[in-house]
């Protein structure tokens, strides 16, 4: 990958924000810029050149209320070699690399480089999806320590993303209602990333086919973290039971269609000139739900959705090692009535992504 300059990637990484609106229980963005060059001011540690080089890109991102979110991350590259190294090693996806040097840089006693690099150590632990180990960062950045840092807003936006990722439905619904209450100004894609994610949660309901995808995308990601423990079974076990039970619902409904048909077909009077054979095609033509509404053709196709099509999910896209990984758990946990079942929705994922 083409390597870009610490000062590209550290605005890349940070993202450009609009002035956020605070809220009452933290610092303004102001004062917290203000705090921020103070502090360098009276740094008496950092070489001369580098404090001054830092002064001067504080002072002129402070002009630029557009630029704020990106304030003392950029500054921060200025004083910190090893700093600015992490960042690219972020940008140019070298994660192990910059979570060794993330994690050493948040235990600085510089409390805003600290603050500054587990906000990025977060962002990392999600891109490896170790959504677990992003929270509590993401948490104490929001609460001790939020007059040390100007992402807030980026923070609770990635908060609600890991607690929907971990299956935390509710907390994840109140955390992206408060981003929407706190950050009206936070950027566009932020809002409607919001907004949508709350429609999303809303709409999943348990046992449904939304719930199911997102135990087993859950169960894939444990596994692909070698955590095979008792969540990770207990998910496991769960999918299996929706599954069993929306295709028996599926089921019922195909029969009940084909009885409806077949009964329709044969009372159907015969018209003048009208043969046996055609009659019988008549009666023929019920089973598959094609006399009926629309909303009958679609229970009669609901079983041929989960056993041929299935819906489209990050599943699909899984890599074939991966996949199989949660298919044997599954074969090696469940009574072997469920293989035939689990394989065969597992081949609809299959077959709807070629």
């Amino acid at each position: 990958m083409k390597r870009m300059s610490s000062w590209a990637a550290s605005l890349i990484l940070t993202g450009l924000l609009a002035l956020p609106a605070m809220a009452a229980d933290r610092p303004t963005t102001t004062e917290t810029i203000d705090a921020f060059i103070a502090a360098l001011k009276a740094n008496k540690e950092a070489p001369p050149e580098k404090l001054a080089s830092a002064i001067a890109v504080a002072e002129e991102l402070k002009a630029d209320p557009f630029s704020h979110s990106a304030l003392i991350t950029v500054a921060l590259r200025e004083i910190y070699d090893d700093y600015a190294s992490a960042l690219v090693d972020v940008a140019d996806e070298n994660l192990a690399a910059a979570m060794t040097k993330l994690d050493k840089l948040a235990a600085s006693p510089d409390p805003y480089l600290a603050t500054d690099a587990s906000f990025f150590l977060a962002r990392t632990y999600m891109l490896e999806e170790r959504f677990e180990d992003a929270l509590p960062l993401l948490d104490k950045l929001q609460t001790e320590n939020s007059q040390y840092s100007l992402q807030q807003a980026d923070a609770m936006f990635l908060t609600g993303l890991s607690q929907a990722r971990l299956l935390q439905r509710k907390a994840a619904i109140d955390t992206f209602t408060k981003f929407e209450k706190d950050f009206p100004e936070a950027p566009e894609r932020m809002r409607i990333g919001a907004w949508r994610m709350l429609q999303q949660l809303q709409l999943t309901e348990d046992g449904t086919i939304s719930d199911a995808q997102d135990r087993m995308d859950f169960s894939r990601r444990k596994l692909a973290l070698r955590d095979p423990g008792e969540k990770t079974q207990e998910e496991q076990k769960k999918i299996v039971e929706i599954l069993a039970k929306l295709i028996k619902e599926a089921e019922e409904r195909e029969s009940q269609g084909q009885g409806q048909g077949q009964g329709q077909g044969q009372g159907r009077k015969k018209s003048e000139g009208q043969g046996e054979g055609e009659g019988q095609g008549q009666g023929q033509s019920g089973n598959t739900g094609g006399h009926g509404s629309g909303s009958d053709n679609s229970q009669n196709n609901d079983l041929a959705r989960l056993r041929r099509t299935g819906p489209e999910s990050g599943w699909s896209k899984l890599r074939d090692r991966e996949r199989e990984q949660v298919f044997n758990a599954l074969k090696e946990k469940y009574p072997a009535r469920y293989e035939k079942l689990v394989e065969q929705y597992y081949k609809s994922f299959e077959e709807g992504a070629k």
